[in-house]
């Protein structure tokens, strides 16, 4: 629930953008049948990584891909 996302995200010095689904209308819309569950969507709403199930996000191979992916958006 957003109560208890919106204090982890700010602990964790998370800014990306989050979003919590209730009603199931995002799950529907990519077709998403597990949880937990990570996207990361480009700018031009192209899918760059689904991500089923638990993960160390701060493991070095997930780290560099995301520090990857925020170089291109910097470029431009």
């Amino acid at each position: 629930p957003e109560e208890v996302l919106a204090p982890f995200l700010k602990k964790h010095s998370i800014t990306f953008d989050n979003f919590v689904d209730p009603s199931g209308e995002i799950a529907d819309r990519f077709s998403i049948s597990g949880l937990p569950l990570t996207i990361v969507v480009d700018s031009k709403q192209e899918l760059l990584l689904e991500q089923v199930g638990d993960e160390d996000w701060y493991a070095p191979a997930f780290r560099a891909q995301f520090d990857k992916w925020l170089q291109e958006v910097d470029a431009g």
